[in-house]
């Protein structure tokens, strides 16, 4: 087939007619080059094919995949809906493809061409998860944008594309944690990962000083921890956006010095590039002296003078431009999370973490009705007395309280709850146990549940996703978590694709763990359906376990046989050694150091579980009074009197 024919495949339907009517060219009559949107070389072989904006409908043809000389694909804001063709992803020399704002949906694509430098998939409807093969290969590769797509899954290792300058990956479904490798990535400029699912704390290796990072956008996910001072190294960094998280703490007092975000809380009417550049120092528009550089210093100087003392929802400082602080919730739609700031109302109202744009109401009436309706009450068996609002709290079924009818634990197990979990369990200040196994359960476990003095917490058999919160794994004590100095996350539910009884490991060394199970993609699983069920640790059933045994048997014999040959040869060197220079044969001793031994899903722990270390993460988020210490470094929560 010819180039023309490959090429007018694109051209579907009424629109691909409408189309090569209002064109030069398309048509097999004309030579390719002198098509509208199609740039040769001076070999007659196409470069460049840019039908952007064409309003064309159909599917991407996989006979643009013959076209080997391509190095430029620009297909974006067009109709174009089914999955990009394998033949077009390994196109070898592609140095630019854009297929944004279209319907296109399936897997992001692997891209196989080494020289690609822009990779423009946003605005889509692009599914699943990211192929761990997808940074393979992609060094040149400068913008990779996949914004408004349904991605899931988590983030996978990139560390190879070490050109990247943009990375949007915002609007999507990414979970698990924001990945340490973008430390390692010197050229980034612009990082955005805002409104995804992400948990887990903000890594350190973000703050590298040698990242050359300008905007961050972090907005929109279920972040904890505190805000790393250490941002404060990106001495390029104009914005970051980190509201609508589960941050706590304060604003640095460092980041607060920047005047991040200025920009948005100005409306520029006039010269608005200029006004830029002076903010932020763009010295390559205008000028080639440091005058705008010293004029920020400058303003950033008066910024350390001034007192951040003042109202949150009058008066406007560095910190506020950031996040709004804890206690306090954004009331401006367009700057979520931001000042203006107003505090929550009374004791029944709170908001335990930064840029927040609500406060919680822990009234316990209110928290277990949320319960009641997130998990769809009207449908829970054997609830007679949760379906009357005149039953008092305590009365209700599997509510127990104490003498000051306070909700002490909740046994809401086999019940039927279906929905999601709300947040607002984890404030119940005095929440010892919280069981609701064996039901139809969606959603994520709340990170929230860290901050009630749990210490049974039983989510087994039903349909969660995603993972254990950190703070949760890290929680000592809850389902005997610490116990032999272990804390894991499978103490607290099995991970997904793996199953306990209980939905969840035993604590200590010697308790039952997680079994792998190859169907199980829900968290806290009990069962396991499909045809890998396995009591150790290894996949391959019960005659690879036993091939796997004598290979390790062979293996130990092999290296006694060379320890001994090693402990003979050793002799030997030690009695020359004596016998020639008359030395202490002690000064060839080393001491053996015992190794650790981790269990699989386990982690060690450099603190017991107290806010003493420099780690954001070592820290007790329990809201029990009786657990503070004066050695506390974080106040995550601030405390209800």
């Amino acid at each position: 087939m010819s180039t023309a024919a490959n090429l007018l495949n694109i051209l579907q339907g009424d629109s691909g007619t409408a189309f090569a009517a209002l064109k030069n060219g398309w048509d097999l009559d004309t030579n390719v080059c002198n098509w509208d949107g199609v740039i040769c070389n001076s070999s007659d072989e196409v470069m460049t094919l840019n039908l952007a904006k064409s309003d064309l409908e159909g599917t991407i043809p996989s006979s643009l995949g013959k076209i080997k000389s391509l190095r430029d694909l620009f297909l974006g804001s067009n109709l174009f809906t089914g999955t990009v063709p394998k033949n077009v992803a390994a196109l070898p020399n592609l140095v630019n493809i854009d297929l944004s704002f279209n319907k296109l949906g399936g897997s992001i694509p692997v891209m196989q061409s080494s020289s690609l430098e822009i990779m423009s998939f946003g605005h889509n409807k692009f599914k699943g998860s990211l192929s761990s093969k997808i940074g393979k290969g992609l060094t040149k590769l400068a913008i990779f944008d996949i914004k408004y797509n349904l991605v899931g899954g988590t983030i996978p290792n990139l560390a190879h594309m070490t050109n990247l300058v943009d990375l949007d990956f915002s609007n999507n479904k990414f979970e698990g944690p924001v990945p340490g490798f973008l430390g390692t990535l010197t050229n980034l400029d612009r990082l955005y990962l805002s409104n995804n699912r992400l948990d887990g704390t903000i890594p350190p290796g973000l703050a590298n000083p040698k990242l050359g990072l300008r905007e961050i956008f972090l907005h929109g996910n279920l972040l904890t921890g505190t805000l790393p001072a250490a941002l404060a190294d990106l001495k390029r960094l104009n914005f970051l956006l980190v509201d609508d998280n589960k941050l706590t703490g304060t604003v640095p007092n460092e980041l607060c010095d920047m005047e991040l975000n200025e920009i948005f809380f100005h409306d520029y009417t006039e010269d608005v590039d200029k006004t830029y550049a002076e903010m932020y120092g763009d010295v390559d528009t205008y000028t080639n002296n440091n005058e705008m550089g010293t004029r920020r210093k400058r303003r950033m100087e008066t910024a350390r003078r001034l007192p951040r003392q003042g109202d949150p929802e009058t008066e406007r400082d560095g910190c506020t431009s950031i996040a709004c602080p804890a206690g306090y919730r954004s009331i401006n739609d367009d700057k979520d999370g931001v000042f203006p700031c107003r505090p929550c109302s009374d004791l029944e109202h709170l908001n335990p973490y930064i840029g927040a744009n609500t406060c919680f109401d822990v009234k316990q009436d209110d928290i277990l009705q949320e319960l009641y309706e997130s998990t769809n009450g009207a449908s829970w068996t054997n609830a007679k007395t949760w379906h009357n609002d005149e039953i008092k709290h305590c009365d209700k079924q599997g509510i127990e309280c104490n003498n000051k009818n306070e909700v002490i634990a909740i046994y809401l197990e086999n019940m039927n709850l279906t929905g999601t979990l709300p947040e607002t369990l984890g404030f119940l200040t005095l929440l010892e146990v919280l069981d609701v196994s064996g039901n139809n359960i969606g959603g994520k476990i709340p990170s929230e549940l860290r901050f009630a003095p749990l210490q049974q917490l039983d989510v087994g058999g039903n349909v969660m996703t995603g993972f254990v919160p950190l703070g949760l794994c890290q929680k000592d004590g809850i389902n005997g978590n610490g116990l032999d100095g272990i804390y894991t996350c499978d103490t607290i539910a099995c991970r997904p694709g793996h199953f306990n009884s209980l939905g969840r490991a035993e604590p200590g060394v010697k308790g039952e763990k997680c079994h792998l199970c190859s169907s199980d993609t829900y968290v806290g699983s009990t069962t396991c359906s499909g045809a890998l069920a396995s009591n150790s640790i290894t996949p391959y059933g019960v005659v690879g376990e036993l091939i796997i045994v004598c290979f390790a048997l062979v293996l130990l014999a092999a290296l006694y046989f060379i320890w001994k040959r090693s402990a003979v040869s050793k002799s030997y060197i030690r009695s020359e050694y004596q016998n020639r220079y008359n030395e202490n044969p002690s000064v060839n001793t080393i001491p053996a150091q015992p190794e650790p031994n981790y269990l699989p899903g386990t982690f060690p722990l450099p603190f017991n579980n107290k806010a003493n270390s420099d780690n954001d993460n070592d820290r007790d988020d329990s809201w029990n009074s009786s657990q503070e210490s004066s050695n506390e470094v974080w106040l995550d929560v601030p405390k209800i009197t």
